[in-house]
């Protein structure tokens, strides 16, 4: 179907759903600085960015998912780093 109507008829049709709706960027980067919940935000935040990655590559936007993965990684880095975090609300609410 996109080779008949073109790329830009698909794209415009797959994001006029999301235009209007707000993205949870706002509450997962909030919980994620201020440390609370953390796991279940970066959680969050990896499951949006491989649905953002996987929409880019869909719309063969090759440059957006390049950096997207940038993203991706520092995602892995923070999830791997999780025991280190003791300045998080998470560590000092489990410490009482």
């Amino acid at each position: 179907m996109r080779i008949a109507t073109g790329l830009t008829a698909w794209v415009m049709l797959q994001g006029e759903p999301f235009s209007k709706s707000p993205l949870p960027e706002v509450i997962l980067g909030t919980l994620t600085t201020l440390g609370l919940y953390t796991r279940w935000a970066l959680l969050g935040g990896s499951v949006m960015m491989f649905i953002l990655v996987f929409g880019n590559d869909m719309r063969q936007d090759w440059g957006t998912v390049g950096n997207n993965m940038h993203y991706v990684l520092y995602y892995v880095l923070m999830i791997a780093a999780l025991r280190f975090n003791c300045f998080a609300l998470d560590t000092r609410r489990a410490a009482r």
